[in-house]
């Protein structure tokens, strides 16, 4: 994900003119924001200090002024080293031990950068997405979207915790890509985008939602993933999140084609069965809840999703569910079995 040189894109109709700050702020990028985004305590700084002015540093401060607001910034101080800035000019400090340079030429749209300290910025979320894919494959593009529009957060390879809300809809990202076209990354971030999974609230909910969204080409299903808030249920799934009954969700509705043939039910939300997930009784209470809104729930277990068999069986009984055609998997299972490998050796990105 680290990259180097300089980012170039076409200006826009709503990318406004580059100001600059005018006093010495430092401005986190690449990998040292999105270390910033997993922490738990980002939200509130952000909260804390969002009506502060935050636009893009035109250089990097001197040295030992930059090891001062190291050295006085807690969160600064869990990031790893060298720490990453954006800057707009490159007639400034060049990369050392402490940081790394990154200098663009690009007007940002929208509020591009979100103070969380005195001196302290960092790029939003969606633009922390599209960097990201500039060095990620497809699918971990589309996975650390589903992180970033998620109710997780990847605090170490393979250990997730749970965050009170996601920190972007996935609409911005695509929003974002839209406005950055022509830059470097968002062609893989578009390829990325149809994978990611939004309110996921799990890295494993969000691998299957890959591996269900991808097309068939891929090894994947080609099913379409429907965000909860799209049809009123974001506030259920967030609240879920927060006490800790999240348990791996996935809404799924039939494709537009197929609704005229009388669907039987209005989705299927597809659950992730681990040893951390809510017991029985809370499962239930929470599918009589979901059945009020016209869903269906089917478990699978973690391991289970991971098998091939198990997985053509869980996507043929969803299909069944929602009156769809049942698409043939034959001939399909070399190129699933290479998504599941790929899938599964991605911890972190």
């Amino acid at each position: 994900m680290q990259g180097r040189g300089r980012d170039f894109a076409p200006a826009t109709s709503e990318c406004p003119p580059i100001t600059y700050a005018s006093h010495m702020d430092i401005l986190l990028t690449h990998t040292s924001a999105l270390e910033a985004m997993r922490l738990p305590e980002l939200p509130l700084l952000v909260k804390r200090w969002g009506d502060d002015a935050a636009e893009l540093p035109d250089r990097i401060p001197k040295v030992s002024e930059l090891r001062g607001i190291l050295e006085g910034d807690p969160l600064l101080q869990r990031l790893s080293r060298p720490i990453e800035l954006l800057v707009a000019s490159d007639a400034t400090a060049h990369s050392c031990h402490l940081f790394t340079r990154h200098v663009t030429r690009l007007s940002h749209p929208g509020n591009p950068y979100l103070r969380i300290g005195e001196k302290v910025l960092v790029v939003c979320p969606e633009l922390v997405a599209l960097q990201g894919c500039r060095k990620a494959s497809r699918i971990e593009g589309a996975l650390l979207m589903s992180e970033l529009c998620g109710t997780y957060a990847m605090r170490a390879p393979g250990i997730a915790e749970q965050r009170q809300e996601p920190l972007v809809a996935k609409r911005e990202i695509v929003r974002m890509v839209n406005l950055m076209s022509g830059s470097h990354g968002t062609r893989r971030a578009r390829e990325a985008i149809p994978l990611a999974c939004e309110l996921a609230a799990s890295p494993a909910e969000s691998k299957l939602a890959a591996l269900i969204q991808a097309p068939p080409s891929l090894g994947g299903y080609g099913l379409r993933a429907t965000p909860p808030s799209d049809v009123g249920l974001g506030p259920l799934w967030c609240e879920q999140a927060r006490s800790g009954c999240g348990g791996g969700i996935l809404l799924l509705r039939p494709y537009p084609l197929f609704e005229s043939h009388g669907s039987p039910t209005r989705g299927v939300v597809i659950r992730i069965k681990t040893e951390a997930s809510p017991t029985l009784e809370e499962l239930d209470e929470q599918d009589e809840g979901l059945q009020g809104f016209g869903l269906e729930t089917v478990v699978i277990t973690e391991h289970d999703a991971s098998d091939p068999s198990r997985l053509d069986d869980l996507v043929r009984d969803v299909r069944d569910r929602l009156g769809m055609v049942c698409v043939p998997s034959a001939g399909q299972r070399e190129k699933r079995l290479e998504l599941l490998s790929e899938l599964e050796r991605v911890t972190s990105v």
